[in-house]
């Protein structure tokens, strides 16, 4: 017998305030078995509400 497990591939994704986000995250969605999770310092990030990512993770930036 088979075992039909797959392997699960998390993807932490740091730079979530750049234009090209959603193109990334799109692409990584299409893959199955693979959690996006993005890291942003803007607090209202459109990605936020995305459906296809895992979690949002918001940072302040510091100096």
């Amino acid at each position: 017998m088979k075992n039909n497990k797959t392997k699960q591939i998390s993807i932490l994704i740091p730079d979530g305030e750049i234009h090209v986000i959603m193109y990334v995250v799109n692409c990584f969605s299409l893959i199955k078995n693979v959690k996006i999770y993005v890291m942003s310092s803007v607090k209202n990030n459109h990605m936020k509400y995305s459906r296809l990512i895992e979690n949002f993770i918001y940072y302040p930036v510091t100096n």
